[in-house]
């Protein structure tokens, strides 16, 4: 819930000890609902590592209450992030994407299960809900993109040509 309001250390609430350690410098403030934090767009980030409750999911529901400035270095601002990056990652995303996007993704190599939403899906400045899900199948249709409780619409689902890699054993960013 990021109510902490102070210190290095984002509780976990789930029960499951997935606390995250604060790094870079991501400042504490007021939130939407609640505590929050407020992140530098470059290497700002919570790391909840890698507790067996978060390894090899058989699918996930990702939610965030974010209020982006910019996109994120590069365009590419991470909301949520099981993994590293790279040809050989596995794991998933959700991220801010080029043009006020969203997007989510497993594996994180040239074979995504990926799906991308609009262009102008995200208003910077403003407090919004954004949430992913995603049933574990190895079909991008199956992940659904929703900003403030409605499924948006989407500008294109990548399929893989293989099967998945997502069970990641690598830490929850």
């Amino acid at each position: 819930t990021f109510d902490e309001g102070t210190g290095t250390t984002a509780g976990d609430s789930s029960g499951n000890s997935n606390s995250g350690t604060l790094t870079n410098g991501p400042a504490w403030t007021t939130g939407q609902v609640g505590g929050a934090l407020s992140f530098d767009g470059a290497d700002d980030v919570v790391n909840a590592g890698s507790g067996a409750t978060l390894d090899n999911l058989p699918g996930v529901t990702v939610a965030a209450w974010i209020n982006p400035s910019s996109m994120g270095e590069g365009s590419f601002g991470r909301i949520a992030q099981k993994g590293t990056g790279g040809a050989a990652a596995t794991g998933f995303r959700f991220l801010l994407e080029g043009t006020n996007a969203i997007g989510f993704a497993v594996d994180h190599s040239t074979t995504d299960i990926e799906r991308i939403t609009g262009s102008g899906t995200v208003t910077l400045g403003t407090w919004q809900h954004v949430a992913a899900t995603w049933d574990g199948s190895a079909l991008g249709s199956n992940i659904h993109i929703y900003r403030n409780g409605t499924e948006v619409a989407y500008a294109s689902t990548v399929n893989p040509a293989g099967t998945r890699s997502d069970d990641s054993t690598a830490n929850l960013w």
